[in-house]
């Protein structure tokens, strides 16, 4: 990948007027300190996605933050691995970065071992808390005669039962996934909910059920299905653009419904 001199300024100059921004953080030993951060937390501008995992690439990979105590104090790093949380505070409001392992999902649907700790914009708290940030990519045509750009905004979401140190990126479904799909949605909601055995089996239930059904019954399921689909988009696209806009948590509810029922059944599972 070829950068040139211009760009390589442009990056520089914009590490170096990275601001600090007032911001409490919770440590994993339970301590917690308030002050100012500077970091890529707050500087929601680019991703660097050169190399190794999707989430390796993001700009919430920082390894490390810089944190004061105030304007006058003297800075000090402080490593992802020593981080719990990180509450940032604006004017008006709070946003909440948690540092988690991710576990991404095979074909199979099989969790695979954690190998990236990133800062994940908290959505909802709960027994599952779900995480989620709009990604931003950029495909470039070099034609020397007319070289273009196409840029895609897309919905990226997480969830993490709260018992564990990782969450799981189940939203990222690709292609070569729809050849397994029940595995691919299924398999990772039961190990998210495996302590709650009533549950799973439900799971398993709505995803597995109709390979016993006659094709007339498949048939029916498949039309009630896409009909409360249709229902709930159209709920969804009757909603005032600047209600919705940039709100992830209402399209996570109108359009990944099938889960968020999940979620709220384990909330109340003993």
């Amino acid at each position: 990948m070829k950068f040139n001199f211009t760009i390589l300024l442009f990056f520089m100059g914009f590490f170096a007027n990275a601001k600090y921004t007032n911001a409490t953080i919770y440590y994993t030993d339970g301590q917690s300190e308030k002050g100012l951060i500077n970091s890529f937390l707050e500087n929601n501008f680019f991703d660097f996605n050169f190399f190794g995992t999707f989430e390796e690439g993001l700009i919430y990979n920082d390894k490390s933050i810089k944190f004061k105590l105030n304007e006058e104090s003297e800075g000090k790093k402080i490593a992802i691995g020593d981080i719990d949380k990180i509450i940032l505070h604006y004017e008006g409001f709070d946003k909440e970065y948690r540092a988690l392992y991710i576990r991404n999902i095979n074909r199979k649907g099989i969790l695979e071992e954690s190998k990236a700790r990133i800062f994940l914009p908290l959505l909802r708290a709960g027994k599952i808390n779900l995480y989620g940030f709009y990604h931003r990519s950029t495909q470039y045509n070099h034609d020397r005669k007319m070289p273009s750009s196409t840029t895609t905004v897309s919905e990226m979401f997480y969830i993490q039962n709260a018992n564990e140190n990782y969450a799981i990126d189940y939203y990222n479904i690709e292609l070569q996934d729809v050849f397994n799909l029940r595995d691919r949605l299924a398999n990772p909601l039961k190990e998210l909910l495996k302590d709650c055995p009533e549950l799973v089996e439900k799971v398993h239930n709505s995803f597995y059920e109709d390979k016993n059904l006659s094709k007339q019954e498949k048939k029916k399921m498949k039309e009630q299905s896409k009909a409360t689909w249709k229902a709930l988009q159209k709920e969804y696209k009757n909603i005032p653009m600047d209600q919705k806009r940039g709100d992830l948590l209402l399209f996570h509810q109108y359009n990944c419904k099938p889960f968020e029922d999940f979620f709220s059944e384990y909330e109340n599972c003993n």
